[in-house]
């Protein structure tokens, strides 16, 4: 079963306080128990090493010294406290006891004692009562002579700390209770702005730009994640105003040679004409197929231009030997106005793309400078690299560009003032401009009226170069 995300974040809430607790809880009772004990073990330390003490000094075990008395006299008293004195043989000399001791314990206890290479502390039922002893074997010279036992007992603190323990897990209990309440609860909370703005989301209209959503006024992280959202639906409002402007467009400009197609099929079939009149129909009809063909492939051209192309197949590419070759389409488009070429190629300029979409965009710009200089001017073609990129300039004494003009060259089907009678789709720059920042480089242009245009393209470098991969 797939939980929603309210009580996906309340059981992470409840797990980590839940876990938290218990730690807490754990370590108050552990530290307690730890204080208890080393308190316990403290006292019975202190009173047993003074008891050892004296009875090395008045050597009771010895049995120089009968009178029991004297040597408690110098041990302090403790309610509860027990105290054996045993020889080297295990006999009890003294003891704090009026009655009878457990005889099978106090032997257990020398034993555990005499095998010890040093002072202990041990747990052991003592006439049904659970006593904690501190042992110390008494020596001398490396000469054993018995053993001194000193105990309290724990019973009522093991049953103060088994309440506890209850007592504690009660509070668990009930924290965790409090816990999932309250965790599910600032979970539902703390998500209601965003069920608010998922229904503001269903309610909004993709095709209406003014429907946006409401920004929270509080500058928070919710007041963030909303006015992006709105600027998403801007961009998207945006792209598709675009888009819809380029079907527009090219519907208009397929239509012109489309109707003209047409006429000309119609005119031909509405009565017999000679053969030299049929030529000249196909030879109109061609023309109009060959533009409707050359404005199909620019379209996809540009639609290549606009997608993601990172999963695409790149290869080195010879920058060098494309920009001669566009030097030998310029010097064959120019010819017919005697315009001049000139050209300064770097040899041996390699980067990463795809060669066909390159010489597609570059053409573009040779075109235009041919398209746009009048007779007998000067074209240059120049490569030249920097650190890490390679720049390609194409220039021109052309026309230019009027400035109002600059902004919107690299529109689609945009055509500027000066060029209603120079043949073209608009399409060309758009072009360009979208394969050359799909091979991550950029497109800058400088123009002036009656002095020319300067179009300075950069791309980055191959760094190391492949040999079987190089693309010409």
């Amino acid at each position: 079963m797939k939980l929603s995300l309210t009580w996906r974040l309340s059981i992470w809430y409840i797990l980590a306080f839940t876990v938290a607790i218990f730690f807490i809880l754990t370590i108050v009772y552990l530290d307690s128990l730890r204080i208890t004990y080393k308190y316990i073990d403290e006292f019975l330390t202190t009173d047993g090493l003074v008891a050892a003490q004296a009875a090395i000094q008045q050597d009771l075990i010895g049995g120089h010294l009968v009178d029991n008395q004297t040597f408690q006299n110098k041990i302090p008293e403790k309610p509860g406290e027990l105290l054996f004195l045993l020889n080297n043989n295990g006999k009890i000399v003294v003891s704090s006891l009026y009655s009878s001791a457990d005889t099978q314990a106090i032997s257990h206890l020398f034993t555990v004692a005499q095998n010890s290479k040093g002072n202990l502390f041990v747990e052991q039922n003592f006439n049904h009562t659970l006593i904690r002893f501190y042992l110390i074997p008494l020596r001398e010279n490396h000469k054993f002579f018995g053993i001194l036992l000193i105990g309290h007992p724990v019973d009522d603190v093991q049953k103060s700390f088994h309440n506890l323990l209850i007592l504690l897990v009660v509070i668990f209990l009930l924290l965790t209770l409090l816990t999932i309440i309250s965790g599910y609860l600032v979970t539902k909370l703390g998500l209601r702005p965003f069920k608010k703005i998922s229904s503001q989301i269903q309610q909004i209209n993709p095709l209406d730009p003014r429907e946006k959503l409401i920004v929270p006024g509080n500058n928070d992280e919710l007041s963030q994640l909303t006015i992006s959202f709105n600027n998403l639906i801007d961009r998207i409002h945006s792209i598709l105003k675009r888009e819809q402007q380029f079907m527009a467009d090219v519907a208009h400009e397929l239509k012109t040679p489309l109707t003209i197609l047409q006429s000309n099929l119609e005119l031909a079939l509405s009565h017999p004409r000679s053969s030299g009149e049929y030529r000249q129909i196909i030879s109109e009809s061609l023309h109009d197929a060959q533009t409707i063909s050359s404005l199909t492939k620019e379209i996809l051209d540009l639609s290549w231009s606009e997608v993601e192309n990172d999963h695409l197949s790149l290869k080195a590419v010879d920058l060098s030997k494309l920009a001669f070759d566009l030097v030998d389409i310029a010097h064959t488009l120019s010819s017919v106005k005697n315009i001049k070429t000139h050209s300064s190629i770097t040899p041996k300029v390699f980067i990463l793309g795809r060669y066909d979409k390159l010489h597609r965009a570059l053409l573009n710009v040779v075109e235009n400078a041919v398209k746009y200089s009048p007779k007998n001017k000067l074209i240059t073609i120049n490569l030249q690299t920097t650190k890490n990129t390679a720049l390609i300039v194409i220039a021109d004494h052309g026309v230019g560009i009027p400035p109002q003009d600059l902004p919107y060259i690299f529109n689609r089907f945009y055509r500027g003032r000066q060029s209603p009678e120079i043949p073209g789709s608009g399409l060309g720059l758009s072009i360009t401009k979208g394969v050359i920042e799909a091979h991550h480089g950029a497109i800058s242009i400088y123009s002036r009226v009656a002095f020319g245009t300067s179009v300075t393209i950069s791309l980055p470098l191959l760094k190391k170069l492949p040999p079987s991969s190089v693309k010409h």
